[in-house]
């Protein structure tokens, strides 16, 4: 039989271990807490990053369909301009304005005409110089007879 004072030294020796163990285990824990805090550091700047990044590329998308809006918006305010101030004679006119190359073009158009008025086709194209995009708009109009012949 284990004697008093063996089972007192076995009791206080296993209270000793199971101390150590707890500590041990304590210390295992906050290792791994530390490891987990950088991780989920790590997760937290990849996806801060991520979204910064794509927020970037959102902006510059819509940058570029904001300059190219504007572009099209003055083209269509030339285009027109330049139909409604073409000339009622044949001919054709060219030149530069507001960072566009234009050209205007009338001519008489085929078909029957009356005595004193003819239908006359006006068109004008543009060309971007920033973009080189291009850009057209026709009419017809009447135009006097001696204009057209």
């Amino acid at each position: 039989m284990i004697g008093r004072a063996s089972w007192t030294r076995a009791k206080a020796s296993f209270a000793a271990a199971r101390a150590i163990a707890r500590r041990q285990w304590k210390r295992d824990r906050a290792a791994e807490a530390d490891g987990f805090a950088a991780v989920d550091a790590l997760v937290a700047l990849t996806i801060i990053s991520t979204t910064l990044i794509l927020s970037l590329g959102a902006a510059e998308t819509a940058r570029r369909a904001s300059v190219s809006a504007a572009e099209t918006r003055r083209a269509n305010e030339l285009l027109q301009y330049l139909i409604d101030a073409a000339p009622s004679r044949i001919g054709a006119a060219s030149g530069r304005a507001s960072g566009f190359d234009w050209r205007v073009e009338v001519r008489a158009a085929a078909g029957a005409h009356a005595p004193t008025l003819q239908v006359c086709d006006r068109s004008a194209q543009l060309i971007s110089r920033q973009s080189g995009r291009r850009y057209a708009l026709a009419s017809a109009r009447l135009c006097p007879v001696s204009a057209a012949s």
